[in-house]
């Protein structure tokens, strides 16, 4: 009961929607979640659109799933507690602040490429003794590309754009012997386990690529020396879970609460890793784009595990097709020394 009402203390202090959950019916709603029309006793089951299964197996951690409220959807996070399940609405999204920031992002993009492109020039005239300074001056150019793409994205990716039907089993094997290839020379330790069948499906290829890259650059960051990452893709009748796990230090607690949330970064967080959580932004964005969702929870006694589940959606003529071709988001550079650029060695980017 003490619990209870703690949670309910905590919702009225809450600026967005909020409602606990107990046995699949709606407990308690603060304001904003009843300006909502929802109310105690309503049934959760219906609102789910995206996550149904996730938050019946759900044990711990943070789910991020889509709510169907009133004719719109909403994107809420789950946090299950002994007794109820807590559950919060994302705030309502300013549109031009977003548009703005992707406008934003786009004019800093082009004097960036520019400054890129005469620094590799710079750098294949360079001498020996001054390749570590130029090699610097290129990741750090990378990491300025990549937040600059993220701030661009973030907005961008608000559903599929480009969906084709790809095996998604070779196009994520293609992307961690790719990985691995990068962070072997680190002392870090890559595996994976991906269902020896074919798996055609429509996805976005782009976005699915963004999401694994993200996922282990942020493994990277807290790993120690000699750790290890675990990527893993199972099928479960029509969705898939792609799993990856770390042998890091987990997140804490006070990050969890706003891993999901764009933009923020916790006050008193000074550890540089944490970043602005672009990267989880996208990840969450990307899952329920093919109809999924995202768990966050520890990885045993150590470390952290995150789950995002898509939904196989296949094309009725069951025909695998080539990759559409789009624009290349970096410019043309390669993109796993952009999206992992927070985490390999400068030697890395002697050439860009």
């Amino acid at each position: 009961m003490e619990e209870q009402m703690n949670i309910q203390n905590f919702l009225e202090l809450v600026p967005q929607p909020g409602f606990c959950v107990r046995d699949g019916k709606i407990l308690y709603t603060n304001q904003a979640a009843q300006a909502l029309m929802l109310k105690p006793g309503q049934e959760i089951g219906p609102l789910l659109q995206t996550g149904n299964d996730e938050y019946r197996d759900l044990q711990d951690g943070q789910l991020y799933l889509s709510l169907g409220i009133a004719g719109m959807t909403h994107n809420a996070v789950v946090t299950r507690t002994e007794d109820v399940d807590l559950f919060l609405l994302e705030p309502d999204a300013d549109v031009e602040e977003f548009r703005s920031m992707g406008l934003i992002s786009m004019e800093l993009r082009k004097p960036l490429m520019h400054v890129i492109s005469n620094s590799q020039q710079l750098l294949e005239q360079t001498e020996s003794a001054d390749l570590d300074a130029a090699s610097r001056m290129n990741q750090g150019l990378s990491q300025l590309l990549r937040l600059v793409c993220n701030l661009s994205d973030v907005s961008r990716y608000r559903e599929i754009s480009h969906g084709e039907t790809r095996d998604i089993c070779s196009f994520l094997e293609e992307l961690l012997e790719k990985a691995k290839t990068m962070i072997s020379d680190n002392g870090m330790h890559l595996s994976w386990e991906l269902p020896r069948e074919a798996i055609p499906c429509i996805i976005d290829s782009e976005q699915i690529e963004r999401a694994l890259w993200n996922l282990i650059s942020n493994a990277l960051k807290f790993l120690p020396k000699n750790g290890s990452i675990h990527v893993r893709l199972i099928r479960r009748g029509q969705r898939l879970h792609l799993t990856v796990a770390d042998s890091g230090s987990g997140i804490a607690e006070q990050v969890k609460q706003s891993v999901f949330q764009r933009y923020l970064r916790q006050p008193g967080i000074e550890d540089s890793r944490f970043g602005l959580g672009l990267g989880m932004v996208i990840v969450r964005t990307v899952a329920a784009n093919h109809g999924g969702t995202v768990l966050i929870d520890s990885n045993g006694n150590a470390g952290t595990r995150v789950t995002m589940t898509l939904s196989i959606r296949q094309n009725t003529e069951s025909k695998l097709q080539s990759p559409v071709f789009r624009p290349d988001y970096t410019g043309g550079w390669d993109h796993a020394l952009l999206e992992l650029s927070d985490c390999l060695p400068p030697t890395k980017y002697r050439e860009l």
